[in-house]
């Protein structure tokens, strides 16, 4: 993966979003990254208030970060896993805010005994409101991993021939990705035949045969951030005439529910209405209509959510249809809201 350089007003704007849930600390590493632009696999983050901001890394880390943090946050080596509650010692705070869903019930539980003064209060909520709204730059990030997923199909799409195998396409899959200087956001999935009907299927070393259901679902990270996009189509001349209808199914559903979505729905009620779009098939829809995306490849809000849809929000939307030893078809795309219309960042992948 390519390095780049910090731009550290940008996470300095990141880090204002929560002064109201201060003092904090953050584990997590990908909000870490999030509110300074340093990813490390471990370490803490402490935020007392606006002019005492500690990152605590080890050895691994200490002397990148030293160089890449911005000045305004202390960088201190941690030596021992209790430095942590050595530095909130020397803080003097009565209260803190934790990613209570991100923790272990062993670590709450060792704050709790070690830090019996300070009262712990959840930033869940916060941070996952903030990272849904993605900012110019996160959107930007996105964009060039979707530019190089697009270029990754074009080159795997002319590798699926007669008598290829699943996991080879899925090994190029990986090693075009890579060869972009991007990474794999996750296993890809490449499934012929029967194997399509199988929504999160394994892929394996099924052969390709003339006139057979294909569907590869594969993403790309690039600078921490993913896309994510899935194509489905007929291998062969002779194409099946249910297999064609199922096809022009989901690709209309796909095309009436990206038109449909604006703020003033919920991410439930969309799922809901596409499913309702499938008629006699949306038992056959065995999944959700999508997932929210970006420093993960499935992110809070949910299409289970009862959240709004807002402006900035880049999700995916992926109708499919499943039918036992048959086939499937999924098709899948990444999109962005820009507060007016559904802008699909994957369009003209085919």
């Amino acid at each position: 993966m390519r390095t780049h350089p910090i731009d550290h007003q940008l996470y300095n704007k990141r880090l204002l979003k929560i002064v109201n849930n201060l003092p904090c600390l953050i584990v997590n590493p990908l909000n870490r990254y999030y509110f300074t632009g340093f990813f490390s696999s471990s370490g803490y983050l402490l935020i007392a208030n606006r002019n005492t901001k500690l990152l605590l890394v080890d050895a691994r880390y200490y002397e990148k970060a030293l160089k890449e943090i911005d000045k305004s946050i202390k960088v201190i080596l941690i030596k021992n896993p209790d430095d942590i509650y050595i530095a909130l010692k020397r803080l003097h705070i009565k209260r803190i805010y934790l990613e209570t869903d991100f923790l272990s019930y062993s670590f709450i539980e060792s704050f709790k005994r070690k830090m019996r003064y300070i009262k712990i209060l959840s930033i869940n909520d916060k941070i996952t409101e903030l990272r849904s709204i993605k900012d110019r730059y996160e959107i930007s990030q996105i964009k060039k991993a979707v530019s190089v997923a697009k270029e990754v199909y074009k080159i795997i799409r002319k590798k699926i021939r007669t008598n290829v195998k699943e996991n080879e396409i899925s090994a190029f899959i990986k090693i075009e990705t890579i060869r972009k200087e991007a990474e794999p956001a996750f296993e890809p999935i490449v499934a012929f035949s029967k194997n399509t009907s199988i929504p999160h299927y394994t892929s394996s070393n099924t052969i390709l045969k003339d006139n057979m259901a294909v569907l590869v679902d594969f993403g790309v990270k690039y600078n921490h951030y993913s896309c994510d996009i899935t194509r489905s189509f007929w291998y062969g001349d002779k194409i099946d005439s249910f297999y064609k209808e199922i096809y022009n199914k989901v690709l209309t559903v796909k095309n009436n529910i990206t038109a449909y979505i604006d703020d003033k729905l919920t991410f439930k009620k969309v799922y809901e209405n596409a499913r309702e779009m499938f008629g006699e098939y949306k038992d056959n829809f065995l999944h959700l209509l999508g997932h929210s995306i970006g420093l993960e490849v499935h992110e809070a809000p949910s299409f289970r959510s009862d959240t709004l849809i807002k402006k900035e929000n880049v999700f995916t939307i992926e109708p499919g249809l499943y039918f036992k030893d048959k086939f499937g078809v999924r098709i899948e795309d990444t999109v962005h809201y820009d507060g007016e219309k559904i802008i699909n960042l994957t369009s003209g992948v085919i």
